[in-house]
């Protein structure tokens, strides 16, 4: 049996959600953002202009449960 071991991947730190992320143009990222820049990156580059937010991933209930726990406004 074949066994794949993905040993050299790692989490991004930061939030690729965070819209308050702050990404400078022609300078290195801050550690807290790059998750932000690789997502944001990622979508230029692949033609997609749209903000990634979490309400195109959740179902609409599921949404306003979450909004009517006050975590987002």
């Amino acid at each position: 049996m074949p066994q794949f071991v993905f040993s050299k991947w790692q989490v991004v730190p930061g939030d690729p959600l965070d819209a308050d992320a702050f990404i400078p143009v022609l300078k290195r990222v801050p550690i807290n953002f790059i998750a932000r820049d690789f997502t944001i990156k990622t979508r230029k580059r692949k033609g997609l202009s749209d903000e990634p937010t979490l309400k195109k991933y959740v179902d609409i209930e599921t949404w306003h449960k979450l909004e009517s726990t006050g975590l987002f406004s």
